[in-house]
């Protein structure tokens, strides 16, 4: 039994050091032991409980024992100087082993937590690093009956406190070879551990290079020290806060606190009209509640102490804090991640042998503020915070439609639920009141039908497919007695004024459309099936329409047309009346016959008028409508292959309306062959006129020359004949005078005959 109890014993102590992979011990056996009690709750049996606590156990020691080679325990301890409960501490503890993690998953990662800041004395804060050493030391592979725990390969320290308590710390010759790794310390630390507890201030004097301070601890040593924040801390407050006179630095008295207040002093020398007052940790709610305090002028600065629940003034930080929070405004400080991240490439390296074998120093220096928009906020310093470059916001608050989604969403769901209880309510007002319309509207078709259908110019019968006459309205009565239809003749295929033709029509149960004559008078016949939809059967409808005054009507009409077309065709006068934008009209025969054309299609109906005159056609058909552009009249000439003949054209504009694709056009087409012919006869008439008036004047002219000698001589006779008493003188004179007239009346006689000749040809012409 108690061989039992032992090896019990020892496979628990195993247990605890294989389950590397969780990051703290504690928090799995508790993981555990919460899901088998809330499993016992149900199911009340222990045997249960007892499988369920295997399955939980087995896996892991598996996967530790996977994780070991060579039964050889090869693992990084991590001991941070504070309590598990420092968010600061633990988030750069998690942080490394992730880190280390990421680049060796097989690689064993230990955390213990000395909770040094929180013991008061020298003595109980020895007891709490011997403490995290005895918790984070492990257990061999196979445990010894002496039970001697494994020296980690490489130490990682987080704290200027783990680091001065680890070098008062009595070890033997095997720990001078395990690297240490310095996480987050001073770049200068204290030289006599003695003054870590005095009343007294810290001085220069006391600090000793970190360099020279592990000499006989380790040999290969490496540090990732804290930027000195303090100073661009104050400033980011003296830019958010243009006003400030008062800093209050609220300490716990760690030699964090310690150091920093030591550089805040040192700095502030160039800032005499800030006042810097430590308050203690303790009495920090009775700064943090004064509500006077957030008059712009006084802020509040803390390093290692938690963050309070709630603040008056600006709140101000010199490490890292959560982000997610609504008393923080900021502060610069490196982040975790920061740290982690280096001191998991010094661990890589010290662990694989890589690391050289003198110490190393790196800085990290955060080159960003780190600004709480929300709080910024609060205490209206968004404006100065705008002027401030490099900053790096955080819990940045969500649009106002994320952090409000579900009130939103639930908003629109109402909304739309209204929206449609609305437009269903408005159909259905609106569905009602249009039947309410639509049987007010049928009542009164209804009324206005049975009128219609009583008194309705046309004949309408019904009838069953049979043929047997069924209704008929009123107006079908008088035709009727038109038809003087009998009882016998009721029968829609026994009627006389129906041919074979449309009887075989019907019965084949074809429609009817047709114009019939009997008795001397025009009937317009509609024939077709219906369906009742009341009795679900068929019916034949009959619509008989006189038409004779109608055809009387259009037979007058045709023959006035046809009066019309022979008169304009005797005239030579052509009329058409069309659409110019598609050619669609009518014309008389006399126009197409002008035109040389056959009809009016698509084609260009001026194609026969010669080049010069349908260009000016088109020219006046292109701008018809414009100012000035309403009437063309001119003379065309038309030529075919039979010849030429002219036309007196005219177009006159009746309708223009291109935006309803009607410009309606009316043509005149005269027929000038026979003026044209007599204006060419009168000017040949012309032309033989002037030169017979040319040649009478000719002939004048020399007659005059002939006429003038026998005229002298003449009087001269006359006048000897007078004065003479001789006979045989006046015999000669007389036979001289008679020679003369002989002449004169030749040229008389030519004259007569001349106009004689002209007058004939006048008359002809």
């Amino acid at each position: 039994m108690g061989s039992l109890l032992q090896k019990t014993c020892l496979f628990g102590k195993n247990i605890k050091y294989f389950a590397h992979n969780l990051q703290v011990f504690d928090e799995y056996v508790k993981y555990m032991f919460t899901f088998v009690v809330e499993i016992t709750r149900f199911m009340k049996h222990q045997l249960f409980v007892l499988v369920s606590f295997l399955s939980f156990l087995i896996p892991s020691v598996v996967t530790a024992q996977w994780r070991l080679a060579d039964d050889k325990l090869e693992y990084v301890l991590i001991i941070s100087s504070y309590s598990y409960a420092d968010e600061w501490g633990t988030s750069i503890a998690k942080s490394i082993n992730q880190e280390v993690e990421k680049q060796n998953s097989q690689l064993i990662v230990n955390i213990s937590y000395a909770g040094i800041p929180e013991r008061k004395t020298y003595l109980s804060g020895r007891f709490g690093m011997q403490s995290a050493f005895t918790s984070g030391l492990l257990l061999p592979p196979v445990v010894s009956e002496a039970d001697e725990r494994v020296i980690p390969k490489v130490l990682v320290l987080i704290g200027d406190e783990a680091w001065m308590y680890y070098r008062l710390m009595e070890r033997n010759e095997a720990w001078s070879e395990v690297p240490v790794v310095l996480v987050g310390v001073h770049p200068s630390i204290m030289g006599d551990v003695s003054d870590f507890y005095t009343a007294r201030r810290i001085s220069e004097e006391s600090l000793e290079l970190l360099e020279e301070s592990h000499n006989g601890i380790c040999r290969r040593f490496s540090a990732i020290t804290k930027g000195e924040d303090e100073a661009n801390t104050i400033e980011l407050m003296r830019q958010l806060l243009p006003s400030l006179q008062q800093i209050y630095f609220v300490s716990n008295n760690s030699y964090q606190d310690v150091y920093s207040l030591l550089i805040l002093e040192e700095y502030l020398r160039l800032y005499p009209e800030l006042k810097l007052t430590v308050v203690d940790v303790k009495n920090q709610n009775v700064i943090l509640s004064d509500k006077s305090l957030a008059n712009g002028k006084s802020a509040v600065l803390i390093n290692s102490i938690e963050l309070p629940e709630a603040t008056f003034a600006p709140l101000f930080t010199l490490k890292d804090k959560p982000d997610n929070n609504n008393v923080l405004v900021g502060g610069y400080y490196s982040k975790g991640k920061d740290y982690a991240v280096q001191a998991a490439d010094f661990v890589l390296k010290s662990f694989n042998n890589e690391a050289s074998d003198y110490s190393s120093l790196v800085t990290v220096i955060n080159k960003h503020p780190y600004l709480n928009k929300t709080v910024l906020a609060k205490f209206n310093m968004a404006k100065n915070a705008s002027q401030i470059h490099d900053v790096v916001y955080t819990n940045v608050p969500l649009p106002f439609h994320v952090r409000h989604i579900r009130i939103i969403l639930l908003s629109l769901l109402v909304l739309v639920i209204l929206i449609i209880i609305i437009v269903f309510n408005i159909r259905d007002n609106r569905y009602k009141k249009s039947i309410a319309q639509s049987y007010v509207q049928y009542k009164k078709l209804n009324a206005e039908y049975q009128i219609l259908y009583d008194n309705m110019p046309m004949a309408l019968f019904i009838f069953d497919v049979s043929g047997n006459l069924k209704n008929s309205n009123a107006a079908s009565g008088n035709l009727i007695k038109q038809l003087r239809l009998g009882k016998d003749d009721a029968n829609l295929f026994q009627m006389d004024f129906l041919n074979d033709f449309i009887r075989q029509k019907v019965a084949n149960k074809q429609n009817v459309n047709t114009t019939i004559t009997y008795q001397e008078k025009c009937y317009r016949l509609f024939i077709r099936r219906i369906l009742d939809e009341e009795l679900n059967r068929e019916s034949i409808l009959m619509l008989v329409i006189d038409n004779t005054d109608i055809q009387r009507e259009r037979e007058a009409k045709e023959r006035i047309f046809k009066l019309f077309n022979f008169a304009m065709n005797a005239s030579a006068l052509g009329v058409a009346e069309y659409n110019y934008l598609d050619n669609t009209g009518y014309a008389t025969e006399a126009w197409y016959e002008n035109l040389a054309i056959k009809n009016i299609g698509k084609e260009d109906i001026h194609r026969y008028i010669v080049d010069a005159d349908r260009e000016k056609i088109n020219n006046f058909l292109e701008h018809i409508g414009e100012k000035d552009k309403n009437r063309f009249s001119d003379i065309v000439c038309v030529e075919t292959e039979g010849g030429k003949h002219w036309l007196h054209y005219i177009i006159q504009l009746l309708e223009y309306a291109p935006e309803k694709g009607k410009i309606i056009v009316l043509e005149l087409a005269l027929n000038i062959d026979k003026q044209k012919s007599r204006e060419q006869e009168l000017a040949d008439a012309l032309v033989t006129i002037q030169e017979s008036d040319r040649l009478k004047n000719a002939f004048i002219a020399n007659m005059s020359n002939d006429i003038r000698p026998s005229l002298e001589e003449l009087v001269s006779c006359s006048k000897q004949l007078t004065e003479c008493d001789d006979e045989d003188e006046k015999q000669a004179l007389i036979t001289r005078i008679e020679h003369n007239n002989d002449i004169l009346l030749e040229y008389i006689a030519n004259i007569i005959d001349l106009s004689r000749g002209e007058s004939e040809e006048r008359a002809g012409i």
